[in-house]
């Protein structure tokens, strides 16, 4: 064999015992890597640390799926209230184009809501009607009419009979709920909510735990007659020293102002059974207590009625305050599902069943830490002395 050959020979078998090394070699590797990863898998902490990543991942995307649920629900619910507020508006506006003994007017009146576009919901089976009905329009009255069947008012209670003394101040308190509303005053719209009189019965257990002499006005009975009535009877009994405490869980809205006394020329309103009853009527019945008479206001509904002066009004000679559970452009929240609206729940969450000791200005800044972002309650008031120094809710505000 020449030494070329030898030398190739040579070379062949060193890169043959390279090769072997190295297939040697992979399967050490192969083996220590499959023993390190069975080492790791048994490994206490190794699980634990795995089991814990785990948790925080199924937690992480569970808060993301209960967090995108809830907004969803507030949204829908706040897409309601809009549309809600939407259909009050445009049969209020039927109604008040409607109110004229002439038909040829009346039928006007509505072809130019039809074009003008302001009753979008209801317009296309108007327009149908007045097609099929070429010589008649529906009308409604003057006012006079008489009034739907609705239930009696029920009496107020004011504690001592009159001609009897009574000791101490007195405090009256009525609480309003309405879950539903008539369809008929409100173009078939219902209202229906589900938090609003459990509301209602919460503040008024409220109440009574602090010794008022508690009234309630629920749903059929939470009409404006009735509350004007109970106003009108309160304020004729109550003296200086004593407390009025008013509540109202329901619809708020708002119309078109028409007095000027609104900077956004919208005026707020509570949705009673019957009818809305806007804010400055409902300051000018409380401005009708005696000096010396507290007058609290409690509302959970959406666009919290600006119970103020209106423009050239005298101020109220009670002291009125005021703690609304939203600003007058939010929407409040209802349950819906029975329980309490989040502001009212926010509320009693803070009380903690008379526990709570704070005042007024801090009892507020607690609910607003329990609400959403986009829901924030106001407290204001009119008369002398300051909120700071008072216990919200009591009959006898002194100091």
């Amino acid at each position: 064999m020449q030494p070329e050959e030898i030398d190739r020979e040579k070379m062949r078998l060193e890169r043959a015992k390279l090769a072997l090394e190295v297939r040697l070699k992979r399967r050490e590797l192969q083996r220590h890597a499959a023993k390190s990863w069975k080492q790791a898998l048994t490994n206490p902490l190794m699980l634990a640390i795995v089991g814990g990543s785990l948790t925080l991942l199924t937690s992480i995307v569970t808060n993301f799926l209960s967090t995108s649920a809830t907004r969803d629900a507030d949204e829908r619910k706040a897409k309601q209230s809009r549309e809600a507020e939407a259909r009050s508006l445009q049969s209020d506006l039927i109604k008040t184009f409607l109110r004229t003994p002439d038909s040829k007017t009346a039928r006007d009146n509505l072809t130019f809501l039809i074009e003008s576009g302001l009753i979008p919901d209801h317009e296309e089976r108007i327009k149908t009607y007045l097609e099929s009905n070429s010589k008649t329009v529906p009308k409604l009255g003057d006012g006079t009419a008489a009034a739907a069947p609705y239930p009696a008012c029920p009496p107020m209670d004011l504690g001592s009979s009159p001609g009897t003394e009574r000791q101490g101040p007195l405090g009256v308190s009525l609480h309003l709920a309405t879950n539903r509303v008539d369809p008929n005053s409100y173009g078939g719209w219902d209202g229906a909510l589900q938090g609003a009189v459990p509301d209602a019965n919460a503040m008024q257990a409220l109440a009574a735990k602090l010794g008022y002499r508690t009234n309630s006005l629920i749903d059929a009975v939470a009409r404006s007659d009735c509350l004007a009535s109970a106003l009108a009877v309160t304020a004729g009994k109550l003296r200086s020293g004593d407390t009025f405490l008013l509540t109202m869980s329901g619809h708020g809205t708002r119309v078109p102002d028409t007095t000027g006394n609104e900077p956004d020329k919208r005026l707020e309103t509570w949705a009673l059974f019957d009818k809305q009853v806007d804010a400055n009527e409902l300051y000018a019945r409380l401005a009708k207590f005696a000096a010396g008479v507290t007058v609290i206001v409690v509302e959970d509904s959406s666009y919290a009625a600006a119970l103020r002066p209106p423009r050239g009004a005298e101020a109220s000679a009670a002291r009125l305050i005021v703690l609304a559970g939203t600003q007058e452009n939010q929407v409040a929240m209802d349950s819906g599902s029975g329980r309490n609206g989040a502001f009212t729940a926010a509320l009693l969450a803070t009380w903690n069943e008379g526990k709570f000791q704070g005042s007024y200005q801090q009892l507020v800044t607690a609910i607003q830490a329990k609400l959403p972002k986009d829901q924030r309650p106001q407290l204001y008031s009119y008369g002398s002395g300051s909120l700071e120094a008072l216990k919200p809710f009591r009959i006898s505000h002194a100091p």
